[in-house]
């Protein structure tokens, strides 16, 4: 246990866990991780619990543990309890890695949705910390819509307390009040296999439940809100050196040529080679993304023991707000436990932004060594596609020394698009984007524009003038409209936008204008004195298979 180990040991993880929190120097600037608690806490973890080595992403879910455990027992001492929301303040300010922060930080949001951000000295200072500019009176629900991510988060976390960051310097009483607070729990957290394994299994969940054979997780699912990451079921993992004589699936913490095995979904930009593969990740419509999953049988090498019906299966929403997850599935009949699963999380930059997910066919392949294997089953049915070493034939020998993988691509699409229209009275060389003054007989050319904006193709696209007013009178016959497969000229149509015009489909980038007339009657009847605007919301419509938008004009009748 912990408290066995050598004074000097103890010491040396507190020293390197002072540097962890408050940096070697002042805390206003931005500090690296320090390699030296993540070697010292190794060793505090071999001796201790009998864990060989420790990734250095374990280090801040371990830290993290302590606190809510810390904080658990302080809330009941005003004293303590500041301390440790000064705590909240340096796991915040840390230059820590995005992709390990979001999954450690959330839920510890310290503002309800509408509350204000605050504008006083003190809390300026530490969201310009993280880079963020708060406006005045501003909510904490306009700053994540306008500023987003996980330094926005980082900025509302050191935001929790008026703490001054001066107190925390080195050799500070604040420090030390803070560190003798934090460490006889940290201390407990280590000395416990229990805490250990809860601090570092924090990250599990429940896989989402479709119907059989459904390749889409249900909407509720998908809420931005709700989105994480994580891996599961809990199960033991072992050393590479330690492995079970049983089938185990993806159990290894500490593979030399892979890292943990039980993060085994992960994913990069396809045209970015040198892009790390990453458990969650920004991704930007239009744009192709690779999926990586890692499998292995865990056995003893020298068990004999090989999969039977080895599998890989992929679960993605088909649509998403803001976030979604994309959970991987690895499962052998004779494995325990039978199926293990992954996930990676990718994100819009708006938070309200809705983007679908569109598997790439034919894009799927098994790595082993030197060897790519196509696979031709379908990823997303229910029992997934079979994987192997030499054949796609579900047998894995226990996990060699080449690497075994899975990829995958898809794409990212945002069907979007915009109708727009202009206006000139007959004759003139002027066009209005916004309003035009106008009087009893003028006859109005429109023209109505649509351009598809986002990566989707959209098909029978429809045009419409659905309602004038009866000061104005839609001319028949003038409907014409142009594209790029009337090389941009205008043609007669068969119909008239007073009623529903199928102008075709079209690509992300592609367009069409429709012209069309519209005069003003005789003998409209004006109010004494003034002239009378016509609104028309909408002049025209725009129908797609991805909703329906109109475009807004205001007449003005002259006197």
């Amino acid at each position: 246990m912990v408290d066995t180990l050598s004074e000097h040991q103890l010491e040396k993880v507190k020293a390197g866990l002072e540097a962890f929190l408050f940096g070697r120097g002042d805390i206003s600037q931005p500090q690296e991780k320090d390699a030296g608690f993540t070697s010292a806490l190794s060793e505090v973890l071999h001796s201790s619990t009998q864990i060989q080595s420790i990734p250095p992403e374990f280090v801040l879910p371990i830290v993290r543990y302590a606190y809510d455990c810390a904080m658990k027992r302080g809330g009941r001492n005003p004293t303590t309890d500041d301390n440790l929301k000064v705590l909240t303040h340096l796991l915040g300010l840390g230059d820590y890695d995005d992709s390990t922060l979001v999954p450690i930080l959330r839920g510890l949001r310290p503002f309800e949705d509408g509350d204000p951000v605050g504008f006083d000295s003190a809390k300026v200072a530490f969201y310009e910390a993280a880079g963020v500019r708060p406006k005045r009176d501003e909510t904490f629900t306009s700053l994540m819509r306008r500023s987003g991510g996980v330094r926005t988060l980082l900025a509302v976390l050191s935001t929790g307390t008026a703490a001054n960051r001066v107190a925390l310097k080195p050799g500070s009483p604040g420090r030390r009040r803070l560190l003798s607070t934090f460490w006889p729990i940290f201390k407990e957290v280590l000395a416990s296999p229990v805490a250990l394994q809860s601090a570092l299994t924090d990250d599990t969940y429940a896989p989402v439940t479709v119907e059989s054979g459904s390749r889409l997780a249900p909407r509720a699912n998908v809420n931005p809100a709700m989105v994480r990451g994580g891996w599961g079921p809990a199960r033991d993992s072992v050393s590479s050196l330690s492995r079970p004589a049983r089938v185990a699936l993806n159990s290894i913490f500490n593979n030399p040529r892979y890292g943990d095995e039980r993060n085994f979904a992960r994913v990069r930009p396809v045209d970015d080679i040198d892009a790390d593969y990453v458990s969650y990740l920004t991704v930007t419509p239009g744009v192709r993304y690779q999926a990586l999953v890692y499998f292995g049988n865990s056995a003893h090498i020298d068990s004999g023991l090989s999969t039977v019906d080895a599998r890989v299966r992929v679960q993605a929403p088909a649509t998403f707000e803001g976030s979604g997850r994309v959970t991987t599935f690895f499962s052998a009949a004779n494995a325990t436990p039978s199926t293990v699963w992954d996930s990676f999380v990718i994100g819009l930059p708006s938070p309200t932004a809705i983007a679908a997910i569109r598997y790439l066919p034919d894009s799927a392949f098994v790595h082993v060594g030197g060897l790519l294997l196509a696979v031709e089953e379908d990823l997303y049915r229910s029992d997934g596609a079979l994987v192997g070493h030499d054949a796609l034939d579900g047998v894995l020998a226990p996990a060699r020394s080449d690497l075994q993988f899975l990829t995958f691509e898809f794409r990212i699409d945002r069907p979007d698009f915009i109708l727009t229209c202009k206006m000139r009275k007959l004759g003139s060389e002027t066009w209005s984007p916004e309003h035009l003054d106008v009087r009893p007989g003028d006859v109005i050319e429109v023209v109505v524009k649509y351009k598809n904006t986002g990566t989707t193709v959209q098909n029978d696209v429809v045009l419409r003038v659905p309602h004038l007013p009866d000061a104005l009178i839609y001319t028949v016959g003038s409907t014409r409209v142009a594209n790029s497969a009337s090389a941009w000229k205008y043609q007669q149509t068969t119909s008239n936008l007073d009623s529903p015009l199928n102008v075709g489909n079209y690509a992300p980038g592609a367009g069409v204008y429709a012209k069309f007339e519209m005069t003003v009657r005789d003998g409209v009847m004006l109010g004494a004195g003034e002239n009378q605007w016509l609104v028309l919301n909408p002049l025209a419509t725009v129908e797609t298979n991805n909703g329906t938008k109109g475009a807004q004009a205001t007449l003005i009748l002259i006197r």
